[in-house]
């Protein structure tokens, strides 16, 4: 077990700025025209100055450029022949390789190289929601979906594939909730793995825990420990409904997680309340509460972070809209960098990414 233990304490009053953290934030429009219109975004990754966002609407994945928002090249390759697909859920970047893999539910993982140029494909019939890749090893978040290996039926959330010996070893057994079966995963939607310190980092959204992957070794990283409104020890929340785990008061669905060197954030649920996690490692502190964005008075979900700055992004009719949400907490306020963004784009254009600079 993990020595750090990070220690979150629920406060009401807690409300980190983005003012505190952050000493500047740029814009970039992504190109929009008829032929690059994203209708819905799953996963959004950065690598080698460019964004690539898997779009499930269009099973498609895009390439622009992070910097100044050009358009460069797509995967859409949707179908049941060789080089095709059904479902991409996800997708992970080798940037030293330069190979993008992309996980696609019950049917193979695609290699392409970082210009969209298909290379291979890996038969792995893996039931999952999540994918992550490092150094010839490919890991799978499957939730509480049973999989179909060595000719049964067996139920272990993790999954991790070495391409280069081709051997698969299975992680984190568990058992079905008899009442909702085997395909409750609770914050499926979301990434479960990042990227830190040239290792794989896992959380599921059953747990408090954060796992550091490095080939087919695993070992916990952190725990948070929410005191009284942490779930007993030992106990497996897969056997509750997404419904009864909603009504209780305990920290559960860990989600949005990552990790630079001086912050580790998660979002989690709370007495049915959304709470923002955030561990200050230079204080050693973790803190669950607000975490309010007066820089731009916008909710933004920050999905990944390096050293430099941290990324998220916004539909471009969030730019221009205000929903309940954001009256009621930012009080109708709108900030220059957003008057300025709505003279440059429309409601109907691509969305907008938001670098955050760190102070340093």
């Amino acid at each position: 077990m993990s020595k750090n233990v990070l220690k979150a304490k629920l406060d009401i009053i807690f409300k980190k700025l983005f003012s505190e953290i952050f000493d500047s934030v740029r814009y970039v429009k992504l190109e929009t025209t008829d032929d690059i219109l994203i209708k819905s975004i799953r996963i959004l990754q950065y690598a080698n100055n460019c964004v690539y966002i898997l779009d499930p609407a269009q099973k498609t994945i895009f390439s622009f450029d992070a910097n100044t928002g050009k358009y460069l090249w797509k995967i859409q390759n949707a179908g049941q022949g060789p080089g095709e697909y059904l479902f991409p859920m996800d997708f992970d970047i080798d940037e030293k390789n330069n190979r993008i893999y992309v996980f696609c539910r019950v049917q193979k993982v695609q290699e392409y190289d970082l210009s969209g140029n298909f290379i291979q494909e890996h038969n792995l019939q893996i039931n999952g929601y999540s994918f992550a890749y490092d150094k010839d090893v490919m890991y799978f978040y499957c939730g509480n979906n049973p999989q179909w290996l060595d000719n049964q039926w067996k139920n272990y959330r993790l999954l991790i594939y070495d391409k280069k010996d081709n051997y698969l070893i299975e992680k984190l057994p568990y058992e079905n909730n008899p009442q909702i079966g085997g395909v409750h995963t609770y914050g499926s939607g979301d990434k479960a793995f990042y990227h830190y310190k040239d290792k794989v980092h896992f959380f599921s959204p059953y747990s408090n825990l954060i796992y550091s992957l490095k080939g087919d070794e695993m070992k916990v990283d952190y725990r948070f420990d929410f005191g009284e409104f942490d779930f007993p020890e030992n106990t497996d929340r897969s056997l509750y409904s997404k419904e009864e785990l909603d009504e209780k008061n305990n920290a559960h669905g860990l989600h949005l997680c990552w990790e630079n060197d001086q912050y580790l954030s998660a979002n989690t649920f709370m007495k049915e309340i959304f709470y923002h996690v955030l561990y200050i490692k230079k204080e050693k502190t973790a803190h669950v509460g607000d975490f309010y964005n007066d820089m731009d008075y916008r909710s933004i979900d920050l999905v990944q972070a390096t050293n430099d700055w941290a990324l998220g992004y916004l539909s471009a009719s969030s730019c221009f809209k205000e929903n309940s949400y954001t009256e009621s907490y930012y009080k109708g306020k709108t900030s220059p960098l957003i008057k300025k963004l709505r003279t440059e784009i429309t409601e109907d254009d691509n969305p907008v990414l938001f670098f955050y600079y760190f102070k340093k």
